[in-house]
């Protein structure tokens, strides 16, 4: 009989300058930063959180901030990431300054986004188009607009 393991789920603010990657290689990696905080924090319950392997559900750029959904659950993550299996995706983004026409229409035809990946053992320079999506513009909030 075969034991199934409880996978866990965690929620994550990722900080701009870190790079949504498991690859320990690289050291903006958004693990060392979790690691990293979870020794110097001193809580149990986080810092057991982090001893199994844990995978981003999703992926923000080096200069983006915002929340990631982590877990232990390596497929559910791969099914949600792979482009093949057409998982629909919404994201909400606040920009400053805002956004001309223009951004808004070339976003909606899809971006070319530069990463590094491993590939072939290495690390390189990966670019790919994003698939044309949905864009809506919301009205800005009174809140955002005190704020800043």
């Amino acid at each position: 009989q075969q034991h199934e393991q409880q996978h866990e789920y965690w929620k994550y603010n990722k900080p701009k300058g870190w790079i949504t990657t498991t690859n320990l290689s690289c050291s903006k990696s958004i693990m060392h930063q979790i690691y990293n905080n979870n020794n110097n924090n001193n809580n149990a319950t986080t810092a057991t959180a982090f001893q199994r392997r844990v995978f981003p559900m999703g992926r923000l750029d080096a200069h983006s901030t915002g929340l990631l959904l982590m877990t232990s659950n390596g497929m559910l993550a791969d099914r949600l990431l792979r482009k093949n299996n057409n998982v629909k995706k919404e994201y909400l983004v606040q920009t400053f300054p805002r956004a001309s026409n223009a951004m808004i229409q070339q976003l909606s035809r899809g971006v070319s986004i530069t990463t590094m990946a491993k590939r072939n053992g290495q690390m390189q320079s990966v670019t790919a188009k994003t698939l044309p999506c949905l864009v809506q513009e919301e009205e800005e909030e009174e809140e955002y607009n005190n704020n800043n």
